[in-house]
This record gives C-alpha cells, structure tokens and sequence, in this order.
C-alpha cells in the first residue's frame, strides 16, 4: 500500500536511538516545527534515501510538502503526541496533486480559483500525499515511534472550522483504509465540505459553489 522507499524511511527513524525531538519551548507547535526541520536534515543526510527537500527552515512560508523521494513521492513529516492532540494536515494543495495528479505549485490560493480549478483538473490518477508521522513520547522500536500515512488512506479525520481542509489525530490512522480514487475523491472533499459548514463566511463562494453536491440540505 504504501512505497517501499517510504516504508524504509519509517523503519529508520522508528529505530533511530537519538531522533532530535524539541521540547519545553512555550509553543508546542513552533516545538514540533523545529523537530520535522532537524529530522529532515538527518534524512537528507543518509545516503540510502534519495530525498529532495527546498523546505528546511521556511516556516509557515514552506512549499505544499517537507520533501520529495524518489523523484515523485510527495511527503510532509509531523512529529505529534499522537492520540493526546488534534493536528492540522496542511492539507489544502495536497489534496489538490491527489485529485488532479498536478504539481500544485502553481495553483491559486484563492478560494475561487482554487476550487474552481480543482473541478477542471479533477481526473483519476494514482497520486497520493503522504505523511511521515514520529510520536513524541514514544521509546525507539514502538511501532508509533514512526509510521505512515497518507491521504487516500487515512482512516478518520476532525472537521475543523480554523484549520482547514481538517485535523487528524493520527494514532486513529496508524492502520491504512485502503480506498480506490473515487472513495478517496470523495472522503476527501465530504470531510472538507464539513469543515466548510462550520465557517459562514465561506458559504457563498469557493468549494460552495464548485462542488455544490456536498452543500445540498435535505429539501433540496
């Protein structure tokens, strides 16, 4: 289910001794940011990967992905407490690539046009998003201490009015749902309509009016 250059990866830092996870900083997401940039260093850094990442250290201003493997593999890392939080899935172009198969570099970040071009570009593909998940507070060897997840697969996710398109707590995902594109296509998009639904300032445009079948009431 999931690439055997990706699964490598997890085994390596489920079993990696030293993993440099930040700690006691006043603000556990800016804790957990600097984690990711350091791991990801560590993968650059191990010649068996073939990792590509522009990423490293721009913060909020970063690309739609942590790094690429193998040239076509698109990954974000988070590092979480796993089943103690709800993370956010910076997930809005992410999906965009899983749905079209395009790079989504280029694609608007206005609700409209990305919407909008969302519906043009969606086709069946095989693409999908993944994320690479270390847990905080695991020991070395725990099957949380690193696993894989990805956007077809994941088994459950939070409507989330502020962080759109939705949260994960990924210790509901650690066993894959395996879904084909159009279960995936519309797991997706349902859950993110859902988020949708509870910000009124985004009612009257963007995925509203794009994808007008997730926001029909009961009478029509």
């Amino acid at each position: 289910m999931f690439p055997e250059s990706l699964l490598k990866i997890a085994k390596f830092l489920r079993y990696h001794e030293h993993l440099p996870i930040v700690r006691g900083g006043s603000d556990g997401r800016s804790d957990s940011e600097a984690s990711e940039n350091k791991i990801v260093s560590i993968l650059l850094n191990e010649k068996e990967f073939n990792i590509e990442s522009k990423n490293i250290g721009r913060g909020s201003n970063r690309c739609w992905y942590d790094f690429i493997v193998d040239e076509k593999y698109y990954v974000d890392l988070k590092v979480s407490k796993l089943g103690r939080q709800a993370d956010n899935t910076n997930a809005k172009k992410a999906i965009y690539y899983t749905l079209t198969g395009l790079d989504a570099a280029s694609v608007s970040d206005r609700e409209d046009d990305f919407f909008n071009q969302l519906k043009q570009y969606k086709e069946e593909n095989i693409c999908d998003f993944y994320y690479v998940i270390v847990g905080k507070e695991e020991e070395p060897g725990e099957p949380k201490r690193a696993f894989l997840a990805s956007l077809r697969t994941l088994k459950k996710v939070r409507p989330n009015r502020k962080n759109q398109p939705f949260q994960c707590i990924w210790e509901d995902c650690i066993k894959p749902q395996k879904r084909n594109y159009t279960e995936a296509s519309h797991f997706l998009l349902n859950y993110w309509s859902l988020s949708i639904k509870k910000d009124i300032e985004k009612l009257n445009s963007g995925m509203p009016t794009a994808f007008p079948e997730y926001f029909k009431t009961a009478d029509g």
